[in-house]
């Protein structure tokens, strides 16, 4: 095998590890990217819910909330579903169903609801329903006076189109870096000038 071979091949093998490196970085940097904008929409569809939940906690108003993520979810059709939870008598361990709307099925775990109301974070997570995959909101909402979770919003929204977008970069990435790889030798299997003159220096024979 001559210097000019080997000088290929390690430079191939070289730009293969970087690029792939290099890409797998940018794909994972746009995945966080989206999962912060969606995030971003959850939330304020969550606040949304929890203000008008806050100052219309029961009969009527509870119709009308009803009423109004009904006509939210069908309106939006990224929105996939909203919950609402209340935390009975501030005490986690009691969690019950108010009002929501949806188009998928799928329901919150109890445990998963209660550790919210506990930490009284929200908490974003990535889901799989069966229209696809999807991305969750819990969205705990404490009290003024006693500072424990009073109710908790949930929604979810589809993440279909980000999962495109994700999946046309790595396609792009895999096609560019297989075209980069395939006209780096240069014509006829050369490196280009560079290389090419420094394999020259290093060859046995040359003087």
């Amino acid at each position: 095998m001559t210097v000019r071979t080997r000088l290929i091949i390690i430079t191939i093998l070289g730009l293969a590890i970087t690029m792939t490196v290099w890409g797998w970085v940018q794909i994972q940097t746009l995945d966080q990217i989206l999962a912060e904008q969606q995030s971003k929409r959850l939330s304020s569809v969550a606040e949304t819910v929890s203000t008008y939940y806050q100052h219309f906690p029961t009969g009527h108003g509870l119709s009308t909330l009803d009423t109004s993520l009904k006509e939210q979810i069908q309106a939006d059709v990224r929105l996939a579903r909203i919950d609402l939870f209340t935390v009975v008598n501030y005490d986690i361990d009691y969690i019950e169903y108010i009002a929501g709307a949806s188009r998928v099925r799928y329901e919150w775990p109890d445990s998963l609801v209660s550790s919210v109301a506990a930490s009284r974070k929200p908490r974003y997570i990535r889901l799989q329903t069966e229209d696809g995959p999807a991305a969750g909101l819990l969205y705990p909402v404490t009290s003024e006076k006693t500072k424990a979770t009073q109710f908790v919003v949930g929604v979810i929204t589809s993440s279909r189109a980000n999962a495109e977008i994700l999946s046309r970069a790595q396609r792009l990435l895999v096609v560019s870096t297989i075209g980069l790889l395939l006209i780096i030798p240069g014509p006829r299997g050369q490196l280009p000038l560079a290389h090419r003159q420094a394999a020259g220096r290093y060859h046995p024979h040359h003087r």
